[in-house]
């Protein structure tokens, strides 16, 4: 019996540990404990989840305020049970917010990488006609596009995860601030008006409840998600209701829906909409009791979705149009399995088409195409290709007009192509199997394909593959070039990637492990290639180590991992390297030559 018991604890202490390591886990808002969010589930995690009854799926607005306490009331008689268990198998943990805000918030924008079009998204550098403006630890540091100096300074105290966006005069600075030891984050969205550093002007200060989830920017309006969870303490009922009283009295009423058959969530998902004018106003928020994963957007709608943890194989989805004031147009569907970031969605015209995969024994990968049909709140399911690579896990997805790019992973990469010109009736048109897999995919033109990712399953060297897309029943690898030690910020992030296509070559931030005499170093900087018909042709290394103010020195010397490039952006026929130590700008034509760098101060 004792035996038993050991071994039990054992497989329960390896289960806690892989669940707070492994990248496929997400760590929600709740600060007291690890909640386990995305794919695998522990037993008895989460059962308080609501319960979607998924043939009669509806979008439904509470009636009152006092309805919204009721649902968060019951909620917190399933917290208790929830915490009652918790406390019994688990210890505490400490909130990290700084990797939990920073997963895809920072998504590119501007100059840099990013999804759609018509759709910008906050980066940490944004470019105006005049200025460069550098979202910093303290602050954002704004740089003259010609002479490269920096020119002005605005503090941004106590901001975590700061971001930007720039349109016309305006600059909007983004950030968490946590309070309270950790257990309390609120979301801001500061408004500049900037059309130089002695006239900048502070219009208003937005200050949400909870952390960000994604920003983006569509024509002049902010939409801006964030997620809330009232984790209430363990005390009297009375004393909870003045709690819920006091919540209640910032949500938005009128403007509150939920999905779920039963009410009882503790959570809030909230997407506020900010138009950027002289006033600079809040033309709509609305709210959802749950928790989304994430959100999707093109330049006419948004779509919420999260994956179901009482019945993992499904996720929700919510569309929401922002075309009229009012996030008009509420429909709900779902879809088989989980997806695995925005990238995963695509709209065309009134149609949505989503890759996604499912976990388990049953693992397997899908696309499937809605229809909303707007009259009965409802996304239909048009058409699917199911069943691709069983037993594998979904890597990366990238959508180029009519076709859709899919990646999977178990011991090979496979890349799938799918014809999606009639969305109707969709179709597998090839599959290439070849070794690693590739997190990221980028367009090049119609007929190559870019993919940045892992040699095998250790995930200790970079892999850049170039694939020949032009005939999508014969795809082909060009070239697979693998850097033993290497990583690349691309890997993980979207927003690092730097393609030029008016000259052919790429950018990627580039990290060298190097073991000598039993020391550790690492070579920092931007590695570029060019794109040629044989593969990858190296085209220049530009690093950043050597460049230290006297006020970063000591925390360089500390920490080497500032000289890490985060972002590579052209203007004009120059193309600029940024870290946290210095800007630098080069020719095209010779990237290794610096023709201006700019250090920046540690304050």
């Amino acid at each position: 019996m004792k035996k038993i018991a050991f071994l039990f604890l054992l497989l329960m202490c390896c289960v806690s540990c892989s669940v707070l390591t492994d990248p496929n886990w997400q760590v929600l808002n709740q600060c007291d404990r690890p909640i386990v969010y995305h794919g695998l589930s522990m037993p008895g995690l989460r059962t308080f989840e609501p319960h979607y009854d998924l043939e009669n799926l509806k979008v439904n607005t509470y009636r009152s305020c006092g309805q919204i306490k009721e649902s968060f009331m019951k909620a917190y008689k399933k917290q208790m049970e929830y915490r009652e268990y918790n406390d019994k198998y688990f210890s505490p943990y400490v909130c990290d917010w700084n990797s939990m805000s920073s997963y895809d918030t920072n998504t590119s924008g501007g100059v840099t990488n990013r999804q759609e079009d018509l759709v910008d998204e906050a980066d940490l550098v944004k470019v105006s006609p005049l200025y460069i403006f550098v979202a910093k630890n303290r602050g954002v540091q704004v740089v003259d596009r010609v002479s490269l100096k920096v020119v002005d300074y605005i503090f941004t105290t106590n901001l975590a995860n700061t971001s930007l966006f720039v349109i016309d005069d305006f600059l909007v600075i983004t950030g968490q601030k946590i309070e309270n030891n950790y257990s309390k984050a609120t979301s801001l969205v500061k408004v500049y008006k900037y059309p130089s550093p002695s006239e900048k002007e502070l219009i208003k200060t937005f200050k949400f409840d909870g952390i960000f989830r994604r920003m983006s920017l569509v024509k002049n309006t902010l939409q801006v998600m964030t997620k809330n969870q009232l984790w209430l303490p363990n005390t009297d009922e009375s004393q909870i209701s003045n709690l819920l009283d006091e919540a209640i009295e910032k949500i938005d009423c009128e403007n509150t829906h939920y999905i779920s058959a039963d009410l009882g969530s503790s959570e809030l998902t909230t997407i506020h909409s900010i138009e950027l004018s002289d006033n600079a106003i809040i033309s709509d928020e609305t709210s959802f009791t749950d928790v989304f994963d994430n959100v999707y957007l093109s330049s006419e709608n948004l779509y919420l979705y999260k994956n179901l943890l009482r019945n993992k194989s499904t996720s929700l989805l919510v569309k929401l149009s922002t075309k009229k004031q009012g996030h008009s147009s509420l429909s709900v569907g779902h879809f088989p399995g989980y997806a695995i970031s925005p990238w995963s969605f695509k709209e065309y015209d009134d149609k949505l088409v989503v890759a996604s995969g499912q976990v388990g024994s049953e693992r397997t990968s899908s696309l499937t195409v809605f229809q909303d049909n707007p009259s009965a709140q409802r996304l239909n399911k048009v058409s699917s290709v199911d069943g691709l690579a069983p037993g594998e896990q979904i890597r990366s997805v990238r959508y180029n007009n009519d076709k859709a790019y899919i990646v999977t992973f178990r011991t090979v990469d496979p890349l799938f192509i799918i014809d999606l010109a009639n969305l109707f009736e969709p179709g597998l048109t090839s599959e290439l199997k070849i070794p690693g897999y590739s997190s990221y995919l980028h367009n090049v033109g119609h007929d190559l394909l870019v993919g940045v990712g892992f040699s095998d399953t250790s995930r200790r060297s970079l892999q850049l593959s170039l694939f020949d897309v032009s005939d999508p029943y014969e795809s082909r690898v060009i070239e697979q070039k693998g850097l033993l030690n290497v990583s690349s910020l691309v890997q993980y992030n979207h927003q690092a990637f730097f393609y030029d296509q008016q000259d052919e070559f790429i950018g990627i931030p580039y990290k060298k492990n190097i073991y000598a005499n039993t020391k550790h170093q690492n070579s920092l900087g931007a590695q570029f290639y060019s794109i040629t018909s044989t593969g990858f042709e190296e085209k220049g290394f530009v690093g950043h180590s050597e460049l230290v103010t006297e006020s970063c020195y000591s925390l360089v010397k500390n920490n080497p991992q500032m000289a890490a490039v985060k972002r590579i952006f052209k203007l004009d026929d120059h193309v600029f390297i940024f870290s946290d130590l210095a800007m630098t700008k080069s020719r095209v034509s010779n990237l290794e030559n610096t023709v201006a760098a700019v250090k920046f101060e540690c304050l």
